[in-house]
Parts: C-alpha cells; structure tokens; sequence
C-alpha cells in the first residue's frame, strides 16, 4: 500500500542498480531518495530498488510486470512486481551488456545470489589481455580473501588500461547492436514491452543508459551504441538520459 502524499519510483536494472559491491544506502536508487527528500516540500519520495545481477532487458520486463521478487525469500512472487508497487515513475538503467541474450531469469535470481554469498561466484580481477599466470583456485582464493592482491591487480589493470592494452569492444559489446542481432533484437522486443506497459498504466518511464567504465573521454568507443538505444528509446516514448556526459573525464 502506497501511503498518502508519496512518490513512488521503481527502478529496473542489473548489477548496477543492485548494487553490487557497496552497502544498501550506497545505492543510487538509496542516493536518489535521499536527494530527493533533501528538498523538503509535502511529497515523500520512495525509491523503490528492483535491480539484481545478472538481469537484461527481457528478465526486466519479467521483474516490471510478471514476477517480481519477495524482499524476505528471495523467490519469485507474483505479488512482488514492479506495476505491484504502484510506481508513478519507472526508471529502467539500461547498461550496454543487457544486449544480451544468456540473461537470468526470477527463478535463477536466489541461486546466482546464494552462491555470491558463500563465494562461489564473484568478480576476478584478473583476466584478459595478458592475464597473469596464476593458477584459477589460488586466484580465486586470492580474490576472495586478500586485500592486497585486490589492490595490486587494480593497479595492474589501469597499467593495461594506460599502455592501450586493454580491449575497446569487450564481449563483442558493439556487435550486439548491429541491426538483425539476435541481441539487438531481443533488448529492443523488451524495450517496446516496458514501453507500452508504461503507456497501458499511465506511467511515464526513464529510460537511463549506464556507459562501459572503458576510455571516459573523447576517445570512449561506444558512443554510437549510446545514440542507437537513445534514439530507440525516444522513438518508444521513454524519457531519456545518457550519463556518459556525467561520467566523462572520470577514472575507468
């Protein structure tokens, strides 16, 4: 039940929105509702948080309208949609790998999350090119355990980024959002959904695009990619915003 006097804003995305690695209150959803009440005023603004690892354009369309998330099991739950919380704004943070078509579903969500708890799963640090030779188990140990070795291999990996070593399309980033790909596709098919479900509720909908943390600058290789989601997502009705602009000139 929403309570009187509040704006309620549902934000979809990935690891990104999730959070991944910071504390709850670091979040920019958090963040947003923060600054957003900082200002005073009668309206109370909620900032409702329905990101997870893992989840691309399609699973988000799951997350807004079909099966959402129970916050206490971490299951899927039919109650727990993002339409459920009777929003009067949707913001969809759109990163460029959402392009996807290997993305996780609601029912996969716990497991990938179970499995991040205990370890099983987490970011590494080294890789490609030239990766350090270092046995995967010592590496990972490493990782998981040692602050010093996380330390060390971000210097190593901004050594890379200075010597140009460091790849300018990762994944095939660029490819995906060629016309006819199955990837392109897919976000787009997605893209349209969210879009019209926004119009069929009377929800207006932002559509956020998140840059790659590769050559913040003049030289950022995936400004085109940013103008083909842009210009899609206004021709859909979405509001827009590209943050490149914001994260311009910082440290990848």
């Amino acid at each position: 039940e929403k309570p009187h006097n509040t704006f309620r804003i549902v934000v979809l995305g990935d690891s990104y929105t999730f959070g991944q690695g910071v504390k709850k209150d670091e979040t920019f959803s958090k963040k947003l509702e923060e600054l957003l009440n900082s200002y005073g005023g009668q309206i109370r603004f909620e900032v409702v948080n329905l990101g997870f690892c893992g989840l691309n354009t399609v699973g988000e369309v799951e997350m807004l309208a079909e099966r959402g998330i129970n916050p206490e099991t971490w299951l899927p739950d039919e109650r727990y949609t993002g339409l459920a919380y009777n929003p009067d704004l949707i913001i969809l943070e759109y990163t460029l790998n959402d392009a996807s078509t290997s993305g996780r579903s609601t029912e996969q969500i716990k497991q990938f999350d179970d499995k991040w708890r205990t370890g099983d799963v987490m970011l590494r640090v080294n890789y490609a090119p030239y990766r350090l030779p270092i046995p995967d188990p010592i590496d990972k140990l490493l990782t998981k355990k040692s602050r010093a070795y996380l330390f060390f291999m971000d210097r190593y990996n901004k050594f890379k980024a200075m010597l140009g070593l460091v790849e300018d399309n990762p994944n095939g980033i660029i490819d995906r959002y060629k016309d006819g790909s199955r990837e392109w596709g897919g976000s787009k098919w997605a893209l349209k959904q969210i879009a019209s479900l926004s119009r069929q509720n009377g929800i207006p909908a932002l559509l956020m695009v998140w840059p790659m943390h590769i050559k913040l600058s003049d030289d950022y290789p995936f400004k085109g990619v940013h103008n083909k989601i842009i210009t899609t997502g206004n021709s859909l009705g979405f509001y827009t915003l590209d943050l490149f602009p914001v994260f311009k000139g910082k440290d990848s």
